[in-house]
């Protein structure tokens, strides 16, 4: 990565260093930042263009687009018995997905000039449109951008399967780049949960190509005071998880947070709660999914 290259200074507020995961050691550079600025706005209709601007960067402009993706397969057939994924569809799942990708918007324009690309994963709940700012900036320099929305939890309450784990996110953004035929990323930046989208991502080497990583306020192994008590907490997502105990699960969240500065939208609480109950930070190295994956569907 060039020293003075857009990437670099993105994330020229925190330090480079060797990333590890697991037992093994990865050359792979990391950038880990406690903080950073987001723009958020209402989520748009489908496949219309988004305009963004910002006093230090020229406004840029791209199409959002949507895919629907097919994904889990072999992870829900793998869970069968686990509490929330008895009803998973072992065919698998059919995920609306929308996202962004400047390269596709130069292709439309007949630009197929080779230019590094990043992928931008958000926090939980979170959208594409957290990372507008970098987005144009980095336009504005020559790079690339793909980043997409992850799934919430009124897909959740329809599927009642899709639960924010981690293993579910890297497939469905394992699915989604292949849908794209990405087979290598110059950078992932990664806020909040996705942290362990990223990490799974940066060190399955035979799935996707990722050259480096920025953790902006990453979630780690430790869990935010924020979640405390973390029985009460992760008990009202599993009651969450069971339709007939879900409006119960709603109540004892509310009365449980209801001393504290959190969001009222208990959907976007829950989708939170599970990206970190099912985040799997005990992980040991291994595949990134289970043996075998999905395929992607079609675009619109």
């Amino acid at each position: 990565m060039a020293r003075h290259g857009p990437l670099f200074r993105l994330c020229k507020s925190a330090e480079f260093m060797l990333g590890c995961y697991g037992s093994k050691r990865w050359l792979l550079p990391v950038t880990v930042a406690s903080c950073t600025c987001f723009h958020f706005s209402d989520n748009p209709g489908s496949c219309q263009r988004v305009f963004h601007s910002n006093e230090n960067a020229s406004d840029v402009d791209y199409v959002e687009r949507t895919l629907t993706v097919s994904t889990c397969k072999y992870l829900y057939r793998a869970w069968r018995n686990r509490h929330g994924y008895q009803n998973a569809p072992l065919e698998g799942l059919d995920v609306p997905v929308r996202y962004v990708c400047t390269t596709l918007d130069r292709a439309q324009k007949k630009d197929q000039s080779p230019r590094p690309l990043v992928l931008f994963l958000s926090g939980a709940p979170g959208s594409y449109k957290d990372f507008s700012i970098p987005t144009s900036f980095l336009l504005k320099n020559g790079v690339d951008v793909v980043a997409l929305t992850w799934p919430d939890t009124f897909f959740s309450r329809r599927t009642n399967c899709w639960w924010h784990s981690s293993q579910e996110k890297t497939q469905l953004a394992l699915d989604f780049l292949k849908a794209l035929n990405i087979k290598k990323l110059d950078m992932i930046v990664c806020h909040s949960s996705s942290s362990y989208v990223g990490l799974r991502l940066a060190t399955s080497p035979e799935l996707v190509q990722v050259m480096s990583i920025a953790l902006l306020n990453p979630a780690t192994h430790l869990r935010p005071s924020c979640l405390n008590p973390t029985w009460a907490i992760f008990g009202c997502g599993r009651l969450f998880q069971n339709p007939l105990t879900r409006p119960l699960s709603v109540l004892l969240l509310k009365a449980l947070t209801a001393r504290h500065f959190v969001r009222s939208n208990s959907d976007d609480m829950m989708q939170s709660i599970h990206s970190m109950m099912l985040a799997d930070v005990n992980q040991r190295l291994g595949s990134a999914v289970p043996d075998g994956h999905s395929h992607a569907g079609h675009h619109q």
